[in-house]
């Protein structure tokens, strides 16, 4: 066996055991109800989006003027992230006031729910993971007379 045989030999092992602590740390149960989560977010997200464009047909028909599927999905996704080219715009008051309930629900889906979700559903465990397995799982026999310290708060700042 070569030196770097060896070496993807030893990183492989050390792959499967981080990745066997992190199963081990996540369980199954929540690894399932993080994925319901995400797709009913992105469920919720993709019927917004199918609304607001069948909405914006009816409106720009309302005032005359005819648009593609695209371009009603693009004026939807344009004005939900903020971004708004201008190169679309309404003419009549129901028009405007459908643009600003676009705008402030895709304030609220893209730039509020969205980091929330991705925070709670994917980055804190994690995190949790992380330092689930970070922690000792054994401590010497020998070990007598210590305290050990998980967490740095304001009683650890008093042990110490």
């Amino acid at each position: 066996m070569t030196e770097s045989d060896k070496k993807s030999s030893l990183w492989q092992q050390i792959k499967s055991q981080m990745r066997q602590k992190l199963t081990d740390a996540i369980p199954a149960w929540m690894v399932e109800s993080r994925l319901r989560a995400l797709l009913r977010y992105l469920l919720i997200f993709s019927s917004l989006i199918t609304l607001f464009s069948f909405v914006f047909h009816v409106l720009m028909a309302f005032e005359g003027r005819s648009y593609s599927i695209i371009d009603s999905l693009y004026w939807t996704l344009t004005t939900m992230s903020t971004l708004g080219y201008g190169d679309i715009t309404f003419t009549s008051d129901y028009g405007r006031f459908f643009s600003i309930v676009v705008l402030l629900s895709g304030i609220i889906v893209l730039l509020v729910l969205l980091p929330v979700t991705f925070i709670e559903l994917f980055y804190e465990p994690w995190m949790e993971a992380r330092a689930a397995s970070r922690l000792p799982r054994k401590i010497s026999r020998r070990t007598k007379d210590h305290i050990i310290l998980t967490n740095y708060g304001a009683i650890t700042m008093v042990l110490v």
